[in-house]
């Protein structure tokens, strides 16, 4: 009787023991934290010469006035938010205007650049008339003598409207790239710990950016002036020829209307020339309008009237997109699943019984020391791998939820320690 209750007991012991190394998986249970996300709209670089209201118009020895461009990187320089459009909790669409800064005198440059525009074409106009009254009026040829002669001095003053423009936009360049390599060089030596007052990373890559952006604008610009400058050289020298012939009124009606017809091309390319400062201005004015890059929910905004560094953030934005979660799961884990298993998370604030669906969307290749911070229900978790979920809906940025995966394989062994 007593060797038949032991070998019941042996027995049983057996296939307790094969059991326990061959158990299927009924889904694999791990506490992540949702990931919190966001898109930041950030304070625009303004910098732009100031344009000089007397050139085009007479002579003006004095040179354009341009403003101090900051100083390396635009540090210490700041732009002011003029009018704020959403507030902390709104839905915003992606390309809806959420902030304006202050133009400063950017309005009152493109208005002056719009100006010398319109005259520079204008005079298209004044030319062409002059052509057509040559066919009726041959008395008209000292008139047109002194027409030619004000568009010599007009188109004059414009070369050299366009020649001081090429040096300061080839100063500006030579300020952005130096700016430029030193932010770069700033960036690629950042240090561990930042002093107080130095710029972080995301507001050095913000000044990169809107550098290069810079100098696109002003290459395309010195491009355009340095076209421009041989055929306005070649047409004064056209014109110039034109008026000694007149001078020595030996001209007759046909010359006269030759030499109009070559000051008309000359103003064509002078009114083309005189479209680079309007240029650079719209485009400063148009980096004062804030817009949201994704839809989203605003959860942090400045206030009208803030002083912002370059770079600084303006609006933070959580897109309108399905969660992310992290978690960490030990080796035993990681060897159930499989990357695109379905999950069920599970959050304390959720009705019960209720859950989200979602996939596991990435899984660790490797056992590392996860964060001391890691949520985890593992007791003595010293390796694991990263995993990384997607939910189907949006959940709650950075709070603590339980992860049920549908495990692809089955648990190779209850007893599996983790080291």
């Amino acid at each position: 009787m007593i060797r038949r209750a032991a070998l019941v007991i042996a027995l049983i012991t057996a296939f307790a023991l094969l059991a326990g190394c061959s158990t299927p998986s009924s889904g694999v249970t791990v506490t992540g934290e949702v990931v919190d996300s966001t898109e930041v709209v950030t304070a625009p670089l303004l910098a732009v010469a100031v344009v000089n209201p007397n050139v085009g118009f007479g002579d003006s020895t004095e040179s354009a006035p341009t403003s101090d461009v900051a100083s390396v990187l635009g540090l210490g320089s700041t732009v002011r938010i003029a009018s704020v459009a959403v507030a902390e909790g709104d839905t915003v669409s992606a390309g809806q205007v959420v902030a304006t800064v202050d133009p400063g005198t950017l309005p009152a440059q493109l208005a002056v650049a719009k100006a010398d525009q319109a005259a520079a074409k204008a005079q298209i106009g004044v030319l062409a008339a002059a052509i057509d009254d040559t066919y009726d009026k041959a008395q008209t040829v000292a008139e047109n003598k002194q027409k030619v002669d004000d568009a010599i001095k007009k188109l004059t003053a414009m070369q050299g409207k366009v020649a001081k423009a090429l040096k300061q936009l080839k100063k500006t360049r030579s300020q952005l790239t130096a700016k430029l390599n030193q932010a770069e060089q700033l960036l690629a030596n950042y240090p561990p710990v930042a002093p107080p007052g130095m710029p972080t990373q995301e507001e050095l890559k913000a000044a990169i950016a809107q550098l290069k952006a810079g100098l696109t604008k002003v290459n395309a610009g010195i491009k355009q002036a340095t076209a421009a400058q041989p055929k306005l050289k070649k047409g004064l020298k056209q014109a110039r020829q034109g008026r000694r012939k007149l001078n020595d009124a030996a001209a007759t009606i046909v010359d006269v209307r030759a030499q109009l017809q070559d000051a008309k091309e000359l103003a064509t390319i002078a009114a083309a020339a005189a479209q680079i400062p309007v240029d650079l201005a719209d485009a400063q004015l148009a980096l004062t309008e804030l817009t949201a890059p994704v839809t989203g929910v605003v959860i942090d905004v400045a206030q009208v009237g803030d002083q912002l560094g370059i770079g600084a953030p303006v609006v933070t934005i959580r897109p309108d997109v399905p969660s992310r979660i992290t978690a960490w799961l030990s080796p035993a884990q990681a060897a159930q699943v499989c990357t695109d298993d379905t999950v069920a998370i599970v959050g304390d604030w959720m009705p019960e019984a209720s859950s989200v669906s979602g996939t596991l969307t990435r899984l660790g290749d490797a056992s590392v020391y996860p964060p001391s911070d890691a949520a985890t229900d593992e007791i003595h978790l010293t390796r694991a791998l990263e995993a990384e979920f997607t939910s189907s809906e949006q959940l709650p940025a950075g709070v603590p939820v339980d992860v049920t995966i549908d495990g692809c394989r089955e648990a190779t062994a209850t007893n599996e320690t983790n080291g």
